[in-house]
């Protein structure tokens, strides 16, 4: 069984920002695929209003107003999604090491959405033509084999839950990782994130910048973000849940409350959780086995080693 939701702070809703979040599940009888997509919020203007503080709901609110509808970054988060779909779903099971590559066209993909809409190196001023980007996470189940394949970048992420904790889990490789040592250097210049040249600074030396070691990446079409990207793949058990997500979700996802939901295999008292404690928007995939699964794939994996064991016989 695969399902997936997107949950979304009743202002953010409010305020009519679009949809910058997308997801999407496929599953068949041999495999199961995951993707959830975070656009990476762009700018509506070069001057950015005061978020916090005393005047931080008026300046959201001039902030959303203002924001392109639709936007940019909504456009490339949807076109990602759709290319990372149709690369994990036509993936050769028999013939597969890495799933890295799919997100390596999706990358390219983005780049030349980006020049479409004139955003090349000589045009881009890290502002309001900056390249529009996102970041993603994936998983593409082997249910014979029992291997997930996955591939993540920045705070997307993948985990497994198994029995009654997370048996793994993705580290957040995204702006919060270093977020104290960069607020260090912005504070040295006396900056703060709605000055434009605080904003050109952060997107020029600490995105996609694998020299820099307080750097994170986004799948923007610059193809340093590569660097980035980590995957991997991982042998899964019988009633296993795999989940890939967004940042939204992330924090409550490492909740006892969570935890409480996932053991009992309540995904819609974790979809009402996360709707209650998501700031912005947030989504999540999710992949659990059924009793019936579970016979159906006891038995594919028995038929399986049977025909391994009569390769080794005749050989």
């Amino acid at each position: 069984m695969i399902g997936s939701f997107r949950v979304e702070n009743w202002k953010h809703s409010f305020m009519r920002h679009p949809a910058e979040d997308f997801y999407k599940a496929i599953e068949s009888n041999t495999k199961s695929i995951g993707v959830v997509v975070d656009g990476v919020t762009c700018d509506p203007f070069k001057q950015l209003p005061p978020m916090t503080g005393m005047i931080g709901p008026v300046g959201n609110f001039i902030f959303s107003f203002a924001y392109p509808r639709p936007s940019r970054v909504q456009e490339v988060s949807d076109l990602a999604l759709s290319r990372l779909i149709h690369g994990l779903n036509y993936k050769d099971l028999e013939n597969m090491d890495s799933i890295k590559d799919i997100f390596e066209d999706a990358n390219e993909s983005i780049r030349i959405k980006n020049c479409y809409d004139g955003i090349f190196p000589e045009t881009n001023d890290y502002l309001k033509n900056w390249y529009a980007g996102c970041v993603a996470s994936a998983f593409l189940h082997d249910k014979i084999e029992r291997t997930m394949y996955y591939n993540y970048i920045a705070d997307c992420g993948v985990a497994i839950f198994r029995k009654l904790d997370f048996f793994w889990m993705t580290e957040d490789q995204g702006p919060r990782k270093f977020e104290k040592e960069r607020q260090e250097v912005l504070k040295q210049f006396g900056l703060k994130w709605e000055m434009p040249k605080c904003r050109r600074l952060i997107r020029r030396d600490y995105i996609n910048h694998p020299s820099q070691k307080y750097s994170y990446g986004v799948l923007n079409g610059q193809p340093e973000a590569m660097h980035y990207v980590s995957s991997g793949k991982l042998d899964t058990e019988p009633g296993d849940i795999l989940l890939a997500y967004t940042d939204g979700v992330a924090d409550t996802l490492k909740s006892g409350e969570a935890l409480d939901f996932l053991r009992h295999s309540n995904f819609s008292g974790l979809q009402k959780l996360c709707q209650k404690n998501v700031q912005h928007e947030g989504a999540l995939v999710y992949e659990h086995s059924t009793d019936a699964e579970k016979k159906f794939l006891k038995k594919a994996f028995e038929n399986l080693n049977r025909e391994h064991l009569n390769v080794n016989c005749n050989y």
